[in-house]
């Protein structure tokens, strides 16, 4: 509700800059609560308002974002284009926390088409990058996917190790996150034949969820 009068606020007064800023916030807002057409209207405003304003940190962090949304619409290319171009823009500026970001979208289109190698080599440089970017979210997202891509090919025990130390990265950070590294694991507990694991994983997913409702 502030973040919404905010927006509103700078909008009738006509200040870009704030508008950018609430509109950025409110988009990772939204995202928490998984109202994806919001979350994916905020990014969109805030990425066109950095592109103007020329602000090359905001508009990697946003491009990040933006990607990673459409990748989770099933816009596998465009998230892709738009990620990579975050991507170029953190590393010319020299903006780990950007360039984290911007590979966590784009290993997720990468991933989603298919395209394993090249996936699996971007979601360990997002995790490389987590000391030097303190990009603790996107590290840990990355984990999970990582664990789930290698359960995938066959390695459940590499699966299962990525899986616990993402939720390890997650312990003490934002509980928003802790169902994915969760989710990943009890998938692996499930292929490795420990149901009962599995369930006692889910039930913490469950736990979780209510805890940030």
């Amino acid at each position: 509700e502030a973040g919404e009068r905010s927006l509103a606020l700078a909008q009738d007064t006509d200040q870009r800059e704030q508008l950018a800023y609430t509109s950025h916030d409110l988009a990772y807002v939204y995202l928490t609560r998984d109202t994806m057409p919001r979350v994916a209207e905020m990014a969109q405003i805030a990425n066109d308002l950095w592109r103007e304003l020329d602000n090359r940190p905001m508009l990697a962090e946003s491009l990040g974002l933006l990607g990673l949304i459409q990748g989770f619409g099933g816009r596998f290319d465009e998230a892709a284009a738009v990620s990579r171009e975050g991507l170029e823009i953190a590393e010319s500026i020299g903006n780990s926390w950007g360039q984290a970001n911007a590979l966590h979208g784009l290993s997720y289109a990468t991933w989603a088409r298919g395209e394993l190698a090249q996936a699996i080599e971007m979601m360990q440089l997002c995790l490389s990058l987590r000391q030097t970017a303190k990009s603790d979210n996107t590290s840990m997202l990355a984990g999970a996917w990582l664990a789930l891509t290698y359960a995938g090919l066959g390695a459940l025990e590499r699966g299962q190790q990525l899986a616990h130390s993402a939720r390890e990265m997650v312990a003490g950070y934002n509980p928003f996150f802790l169902p994915y590294p969760l989710g990943a694991l009890a998938s692996i507990q499930v292929l490795r034949g420990d149901v009962s694991g599995a369930a006692e994983t889910l039930r913490g997913v469950q736990v979780t969820a209510d805890a940030i409702q």
